[in-house]
């Protein structure tokens, strides 16, 4: 009698369990994980959570049953910080359309730090989860073409979607991985983060952590509470760009254009992706006023024209925002206030305007 009851108990046990695994992503609060645009500190306190963004797009594509869609992936300026989801270009582009009554969605993937490499391993994990790469906005700034010393790290976020991935390219940049703190020593942690982030109750932990923090108005994120001022207002940035980083950032220095520069490395690979696919690269503008000095040099110059030859040898879709923005309409020396990325995702729309006729 008291085997029967263990077994009912188990079997219990297990039914429930299994009927959590498979049904807990449904009923996730949407805004916690996506919101115009995937929220940064989601990310940022556990990549691993791009999972828990990617299943939830699916869904809304299948739910939709729609499949005329643009991707954007990008960093910080494609993000559209600093400012809120509603004030992005994500969220420009769609009310855009809307407006238009045009039923195209938009799923801005961007994030701040994104270098080439997370946005190759992103392409990859949209193949890995049924979302297609068949309409592609990338955003390159001048300053990924740069240097490195050895940050940024070729890859910021997902270096772990990247080795299941593409074995080959996490080998390539591995050194520069490690010489970045970007590598785990400790394989028997990995093996062991990786089992437990595929149990649901796991998975989906800091999705509902955020959503109950939200509900009790207590959940402050990095950017949504950040107020959008003109570059005017802060006359700190003069100093602050400056420092040698942000100088390395605008070099002079001439662009190493083959693929030991990981920028180019993996740039090579994206185009090699998305052949046969609608794919837009954005080259960022800057603020000429405020970096007169550093735009001004004849090397700045040069290297602006040797990123447009690369695109162009490649025969891609590029389009240059470079001096294409009132300078009014920066917040600092490379983003945007609200009314420049309005202006930025109009722009965008306008060139792509041909991928869904």
């Amino acid at each position: 009698m008291k085997l029967k009851s263990s077994v009912k108990v188990i079997l219990f046990v297990f039914i429930y369990s299994f009927i959590i695994q498979f049904s807990l992503g449904h009923v996730t609060p949407t805004k916690a994980v996506y919101n115009y645009r995937m929220e940064y500190d989601f990310i940022k306190d556990n990549p691993s959570n791009l999972v828990v963004v990617l299943e939830h797009i699916k869904r809304e594509i299948h739910k939709k049953e729609n499949h005329d869609y643009v991707v954007i992936l990008g960093d910080s300026v494609e993000y559209s910080s600093p400012g809120k989801a509603t004030e992005s270009i994500g969220y420009y582009m769609q009310l855009q359309y809307e407006t238009l009554k045009k039923d195209i969605d938009v799923y801005n993937l961007a994030l701040p730090s994104n270098q080439m490499g997370d946005i190759y391993t992103l392409l990859l994990e949209l193949d890995r989860y049924g979302i297609s790469r068949d309409h592609v906005i990338i955003g390159v700034m001048y300053s990924g073409f740069t240097v490195r010393n050895p940050n940024p790290s070729p890859v910021f976020w997902f270096y772990e979607p990247l080795k299941e991935e593409d074995g080959e390219a996490y080998a390539a940049v591995e050194d520069s991985l490690k010489l970045n703190g970007k590598v785990s020593l400790n394989r028997l942690s990995d093996a062991k983060n990786i089992l437990l982030d595929k149990i649901a109750v796991i998975k989906y932990k800091d999705t509902f952590r955020a959503d109950m923090l939200k509900a009790l108005g207590m959940y402050k994120t990095s950017y949504e509470n950040e107020i959008s001022q003109n570059w005017r207002a802060k006359p700190y940035l003069g100093e602050l760009l400056k420092q040698p980083l942000y100088q390395r950032f605008f070099s002079d220095e001439a662009f190493i254009m083959n693929d030991s520069n990981p920028q180019l490395y993996f740039l090579d690979k994206i185009i090699e992706l998305q052949s046969g696919h609608q794919t837009l690269f954005i080259l960022s503008d800057v603020n000429h006023e405020l970096l007169k000095e550093e735009t001004s040099k004849d090397g700045y110059k040069e290297n602006v024209k040797r990123i447009e030859a690369y695109f162009k040898a490649q025969n891609v879709q590029y389009l240059d925002l470079e001096n294409q923005f009132n300078v009014e309409l920066f917040s600092d020396h490379v983003h945007l206030i609200p009314e420049g990325y309005e202006v930025m995702a109009q722009t965008l729309m306008d060139e792509i305007e041909d991928w869904f006729e």
